[in-house]
């Protein structure tokens, strides 16, 4: 067990989330293209949401 979750808590993992690696690195991430394309959906559907802009 304690191999599993230093395998997967390793800075350089291939197992970690995209976005949180290119969080870590700076980069920029999709987390403007998931929160849009939520929004959109939410728009068709008449559901409320909080404007992050």
């Amino acid at each position: 067990m304690n191999i599993a979750i230093r395998f997967v808590t390793k800075v350089v993992s291939p197992f970690t989330a995209p976005m949180l690696r290119d969080f870590e690195r700076r980069a920029p991430t999709e987390g403007e293209h998931v929160l849009g394309d939520m929004e959109k959906r939410a728009e068709k559907l008449s559901v409320h949401t909080l404007s992050f802009g």
